[in-house]
């Protein structure tokens, strides 16, 4: 079983896989910690371990300002930027669509959707990471986040859906002469899922523990939280005291998700059909 990571090996791992530079990672790093932008604790051995969150602020902290004095703003500014949209497009057909993913509802921040797909996402998984590009520009800030899904078979695999996530403030300003933009591809991103996959565990294994000894912070009825062996809360509907036949055929009435499974063992990405799809 691998240790969690503290932010400081999750900033040296990360860049040895994807030979990023190690210095200005850490330089980027050192600016939104002081900015209060992540996990605050010990050094070295009593460092605690990295979070989702911080894994997304280190991705951000590389395509939202191009020099380091200006990181702290950069993050801030972009991370809050709402989702206005998100095309589906079926790799088999070529056709695109206007989705209605449940997981990422309309004005959801940029930070949120990058933290979720980076629980569930991975190299190896069905749902994968595929790009993040954020235009920089004071009138009209703007960024995409794409994701895949893929049918994984003994025989190999298969690149089935894409979705592309567009978040930006429609401020009604005009456009820039000049704008920037900075992108970091499917390397980069399933990289650092991957790595954070321990420390998702551990997370899990922790709270599930705390819950067992101290009781349930929530309701009885409502789920567990996701691990290895459990659904993630949103892929399954919420349990009530209502007859077993009664709850049986409640939830038959209900849109289900179409779960995705994974190759290496996490919580399914869910995925929910899109508007088309719904009205079949």
């Amino acid at each position: 079983m691998i240790a969690p990571r503290n932010t400081r090996a999750l900033i040296r791992d990360w860049c040895a896989i994807t030979f990023y530079l190690l210095s200005d990672l850490i330089g980027r790093g050192r600016v939104v910690r002081e900015a209060g932008f992540l996990t605050q604790g010990g050094h070295g051995v009593n460092a605690p371990a990295a979070t989702l969150r911080d894994g997304a602020v280190l991705l951000l902290s590389i395509v939202a300002a191009r020099l380091w004095k200006d990181v702290a703003k950069g993050v801030e500014k972009y991370s809050r930027l709402p989702l206005i949209s998100i095309t589906e497009h079926d790799e088999i057909t070529r056709t695109d669509f206007d989705a209605d993913l449940k997981a990422f509802p309309h004005g959801m921040p940029l930070i949120d959707a990058l933290i979720y797909l980076l629980e569930h996402c991975g190299s190896q998984r069905e749902g994968r990471l595929l790009s993040l590009k954020v235009d920089r520009s004071e009138a009209n800030p703007a960024a995409m986040l794409a994701f895949g899904l893929y049918e994984i078979t003994p025989a190999g695999e298969t690149h089935r859906k894409t979705f592309f996530l567009t978040f930006m403030l429609q401020t009604g300003k005009r456009h820039e002469v000049h704008e920037e933009s900075g992108r970091l591809n499917d390397i980069a991103l399933n990289t650092m899922a991957d790595l954070l996959v321990p420390n998702v565990a551990a997370a899990n294994r922790a709270r599930m523990q705390a819950e067992h000894e101290n009781g349930p912070s929530v309701s009885a009825d409502e789920p567990l939280p996701p691990d290895d062996e459990n659904p993630p809360r949103a892929a399954r509907p919420t349990t009530t005291n209502t007859h077993p036949k009664a709850r049986r055929e409640r939830d038959k009435s209900q849109v289900g998700l179409q779960s995705c499974g994974n190759s290496s063992g996490g919580s399914p990405l869910p995925h929910r059909g899109t508007t088309d799809e719904k009205r079949l």
